[in-house]
């Protein structure tokens, strides 16, 4: 793959029991996300593409010696992710999913008897979980080679990928298709674009939200497009952090393009897909 050449991918995934991608800082019971944050992807691409090539330490330092989870070296080939369900998830809390964490614990503790540590400062912590009807999820994806990303990700690597968040999240890759030039159309004008099937932010430029018509839900995302996040330093990952809303049609939505950015059209058999138009 040469220096800046894009791949479209269109992932097919069957999951097995749902899965659990938990939502950051929050406190009590866990909820899971819906759709996917983009270091999930990310994680789950980087976990496929290190078995594949022997890898398997899971951290690294930089020159700092900072430590940093070992998908930060995937953090810039992916560009743009949107998904597809044919019904809306649903989210539940699972008996089968549960950790036990540690309190807060003072200095005092630490002189009483490990046995009443124990006992009296770890509790359980349920584990929200995600599924739906028929299991399937379609994961839209655009790989970009270039100078930040030293990683070439084929079909081969999407094929490998077995888990989507925990441990828990068994996943299964059913068909992988590699999208080409005929299925995509720049827009660069005011255009109603119909069958849209796969989710995109709200905030993207070049579409009219008020022109939105169809059926979708709504769902908040925490991201870090700094790539903060992969590094064990808590506090940098606190600094960084944004909330990002996206629209999930379900199951199609309408709108207009604005015309003064372009946009991308991915016309699929699965339905269509908007994206910034410079991915295109």
């Amino acid at each position: 793959m040469s220096d800046k050449e894009k791949k479209y991918f269109l992932v097919k995934l069957r999951f097995h029991l749902g899965y659990s991608i938990r939502k950051s800082f929050t406190s009590g019971s866990i909820d899971s996300y819906i759709i996917p944050p983009k270091s999930t992807i990310i994680g789950a691409i980087a976990m496929a593409n290190s078995a594949r090539n022997g890898i398997h330490s899971e951290y690294l330092y930089d020159n700092a010696g900072e430590i940093y989870s070992n998908a930060y070296k995937y953090k810039d080939c992916i560009k743009y992710i949107a998904y597809n369900y044919e019904y809306k998830p649903i989210n539940f809390m699972s008996m089968t999913r549960m950790s036990i964490l540690l309190y807060a614990v003072r200095k005092e503790h630490l002189e009483e008897s490990i046995k009443r540590v124990y006992n009296t400062r770890f509790g359980p912590l349920y584990l929200g979980m995600t599924s739906y009807y028929n299991e399937l999820l379609k994961v839209f994806l655009v790989i970009e080679n270039e100078r930040g990303c030293k990683i070439t990700l084929n079909k081969k690597d999407l094929y490998s990928i077995t888990r989507l968040g925990s441990k828990e999240s068994v996943v299964s890759v059913v068909e992988v298709l590699e999208l080409n030039q005929n299925n995509i159309e720049k827009i660069s004008k005011k255009h109603k674009i119909h069958n849209i099937k796969f989710s995109f932010p709200s905030d993207m430029k070049g579409i009219d939200l008020s022109s939105m018509s169809g059926s979708y839900f709504i769902e908040n995302v925490i991201e870090d497009e700094k790539g903060i996040t992969y590094s064990f330093n808590v506090a940098l990952q606190t600094s960084s952090l944004i909330i990002k809303t996206y629209i999930v049609p379900n199951p199609i939505v309408s709108i207009t393009s604005t015309g003064n950015e372009s946009l991308c059209l991915f016309k699929t058999t699965e339905g269509n897909i908007i994206a910034p138009g410079e991915l295109c």
